[in-house]
């Protein structure tokens, strides 16, 4: 569902911070950081971006509302 979404809304992966990355980024400097997107690390943030995304999810009968339920 992320690959089509990103495709209908023509999102550029690179430009949106995806990568591909084939550097050590743990070498960076922490401006250069900034625009490099990474996982969620808290279970506060996921349970955001799953209300956040909660319509999305339920397109196209791909999940149950039972699923992602809060």
């Amino acid at each position: 569902m992320a690959g089509i979404a990103g495709i209908q809304d023509r999102i550029d992966p690179c430009s949106a911070g995806f990568g591909p990355i084939e550097e050590d980024i743990l070498s960076y400097k922490e401006e250069r950081k900034i625009g490099v997107k990474s996982l969620l690390t808290s279970l506060k943030e996921v349970l955001n971006a799953l209300a956040n995304d909660h319509q999305f999810l339920l397109q196209d009968s791909v999940f149950g509302d039972y699923l992602i339920q809060e």
